[in-house]
Parts: structure tokens; sequence; C-alpha cells
């Protein structure tokens, strides 16, 4: 994934969630559950820091924000 210069503050938000999660299993005996609101690149910059840390995560979209999403679109 190439990253945009925007993308430098959002990558680091990420990798400092991911430094928590570390510090709170680390060993990663846990599931990792990552609520997000549903925006594309956020959900690619959140696999892609899992990948690279070798652990999984499970991504729940908020359905209330994608509900919004809907109603614009339709």
């Amino acid at each position: 994934m190439a990253v945009q210069f925007g993308d430098r503050y959002r990558l680091q938000v990420v990798a400092a969630v991911f430094d928590q999660a570390e510090h709170r299993d680390p060993g990663h005996h846990c599931p990792w559950v990552v609520l997000v609101d549903g925006a594309r690149h956020q959900i690619d910059l959140i696999k892609a820091e899992a990948q690279q840390r070798g652990v999984e995560v499970h991504v729940i979209v908020d359905l209330v924000h994608v509900l919004k999403y809907l109603w614009q679109a339709a």
C-alpha cells in the first residue's frame, strides 16, 4: 500500500492503537476486535498494520455510520 502525504498521521494513530493492544495482550492470546466507521481507507490501514504485526483482527463496521452513508446515497 502506497503511503500518501495525508496518511502519515493516520498511520501513526493506527500504530499507536496497535501498540496499546500489544501492551495489553503481548502474546496475542485474546481476540482483537476493531470497531470502524466503514471508511475503506481506514480498514485498509488497520489490516495492513495487523498483517505487519502478525495478528488477526476482527473488523466490525459501526452500522449507524453505514446507514448514514446509505441514506445519503439514496
